[in-house]
């Protein structure tokens, strides 16, 4: 994918503006650059550009928080007891900024980036010369979990093109936020958020820290519907008795997450055999990437970001096969020029802040 393709969703985020949401939950929310937008930015002052660090390896790469790496301590990583913490606090701020999630440009903007990365780089969104049905081992269209879901902000956009989609989030709050707009398709509300006129009964939220692939909260594998009526240790009559997927999601999800490993091990066992995990999140390119976050924002970051060969690396150690770790797009986002600048709220005015450009990477492997 090229660069970063501007919204004027994304320049209100850059810019500090405070916006009505978009109409969102539409995959083509991003429109093209054309002329005017393309003379435009190369009139406007550049903006800080991220200088991307390739020195990183997995077992001497420290995390530009001076923390601990992608894969805490060793082998053993960090204790559940500071895993739990580290996600309840994430919980209570996720929480409390729910109701107004949907309400920012950012957002927005960065989950249909997401989506288009994911399309250009899962096969099973590609129809296939031959048959002109999407590419999955059973033939129609994918079934999808997503980790972290949010407000449901890219599951809704992937739900179109899915057969299923678990959408799964520790913080109930957001959950709750995606079960109230499911329950309200396609009609106007009191906070002024429109889903469009399709059917989402495909798309399912579940409130759990999945930490499990057998956990029960997940869908059976009974529901899962099998053309040829064969089980294939994924199935009905097979091995696992949870619904196992062609695909697992993940936006801006891993910087809140102390140890990847364990959770990368969660994904793997969620796959059916040949299914692909596609992640998305900022890169840590070096010290500069802690900008991403103000500073009243950076309570349950555990990492300022993804490197991206302590990444590759990880995710070939858990066991995926084909890992690709890659810049998918590029972003321009608002900043503070020094710590706190931006108040507790951590929005700036219009005269605060500056622009600073973020890589993005999108990280794919396969279950073998």
């Amino acid at each position: 994918m090229g660069p970063t393709t501007r919204s004027a969703a994304a320049a209100a985020a850059s810019t500090g503006e405070s916006t009505p949401a978009p109409a969102h939950f539409n995959a083509d929310v991003l429109p093209a650059r054309g002329t005017k937008r393309i003379e435009a930015e190369k009139q406007a002052p550049a903006p800080k550009v991220a200088q991307a660090d390739t020195t990183a390896t997995l077992a001497v790469a420290a995390p530009s928080n001076g923390g601990d790496t992608l894969s805490s301590h060793g082998t053993t990583g960090k204790s559940t007891t500071n895993t739990t913490a580290t996600t309840n606090k994430n919980n209570v701020r996720f929480n409390a900024e729910a109701a107004a999630w949907d309400n920012n440009p950012f957002i927005q903007a960065m989950s249909a980036e997401a989506w288009r990365a994911i399309q250009n780089n899962v096969t099973c969104f590609r129809d296939s010369s031959d048959t002109g049905l999407p590419q999955t081992a059973h033939g129609g269209k994918p079934d999808v979990l997503e980790i972290g879901c949010g407000t449901g902000t890219l599951s809704l956009l992937v739900a179109p093109h899915a057969r299923l989609v678990v959408a799964v989030d520790a913080a109930e709050g957001m959950v709750n936020q995606l079960k109230w707009k499911l329950d309200g398709v396609a009609e106007e509300n009191e906070r002024n958020i429109r889903l469009p006129k399709r059917d989402f009964s495909n798309v399912v939220p579940i409130c759990v820290m999945l930490e499990d692939p057998e956990d029960p909260n997940l869908p059976p594998a009974q529901q899962q519907q099998q053309p040829n009526g064969n089980g294939d240790g994924s199935h009905v009559g097979g091995r696992a008795d949870r619904i196992k997927f062609d695909l697992v999601i993940s936006h801006l999800v891993l910087h809140h997450i102390p140890d990847l490993a364990p959770v990368l091990r969660t994904m793997l066992g969620c796959l059916r055999p040949g299914g692909v995990a596609a992640l998305t999140d900022f890169e840590d390119f070096g010290p500069a990437a802690r900008l991403f976050h103000p500073e009243c924002k950076m309570e349950g970051v555990e990492r300022h970001g993804v490197p991206k060969a302590a990444m590759r690396q990880l995710m070939r150690d858990v066991g995926f096969a084909d890992v690709r770790v890659e810049v998918a797009w590029r972003a321009r986002k608002k900043v503070e020029k020094f710590p706190g600048e931006f108040g507790a709220a951590g929005e700036g005015t219009a005269e605060q802040g500056e622009d600073m450009e973020f890589p993005f990477l999108i990280c794919t492997g396969k279950r073998p």
